[in-house]
């Protein structure tokens, strides 16, 4: 039995997540901000796919689907995805990432099947016992076995939504 939330994107999806990653890529290029990352546009692809598996398991939720700034979360204003290519690789968080993000590792191994594998906030995910800068990417890889369940990001959205909703600052 799979522990995981599972989502099927539709071709709908999918066409709409590809034309997204192209433009991401494609405004990454123009900014200088492609500097030589091995999967290129696929990677852009990627990310967008496994931002719309969130969407659509966190839903009704805000997706800056169409952001091409640097620095904004994927889901809410709080919520950065992170797609893998296997559920139990591990949950990449960069040097500068913001530490009061919560950072949601996506599986998207059985494409256009993709699993929540779990989330963690940036400060518990940005431990020196996570640091990895001999990696081609030196971030903080914590292993999938740390991350908090899906439904605990589920319950924190919620309650951010409410308190809007109130005009309750957080």
């Amino acid at each position: 039995m799979n522990p995981y939330p599972e989502i099927t994107l539709t071709r709908e999806n999918i066409a709409f997540c590809e034309d997204i990653g192209s433009r991401r890529y494609a405004n990454a290029v123009a900014r200088g901000l492609a500097h030589g990352a091995p999967m290129g546009e696929r990677a852009h692809i990627a990310g967008a796919l496994a931002e719309c598996a969130a969407y659509r398991h966190f839903g009704p939720v805000y997706w800056n689907a169409h952001t091409l700034d640097v620095g904004e979360p994927d889901l809410d204003h709080f919520i950065d995805v992170k797609w893998r290519g296997a559920a139990h690789h591990k949950l990449i968080v960069g040097e500068k990432a913001r530490r009061d993000w919560a950072y949601l590792l996506v599986c998207g191994a059985e494409h256009p099947l993709y699993r929540i594998v779990g989330w963690a906030w940036g400060d518990d995910a940005m431990q020196p016992m996570w640091w990895n800068p001999a990696n081609h990417t030196p971030a903080y890889y914590l292993p999938a076995r740390f991350l908090s369940v899906a439904a605990t990001l589920m319950s924190e959205l919620r309650r951010r939504q409410a308190s809007r909703l109130k005009g309750v600052a957080l």
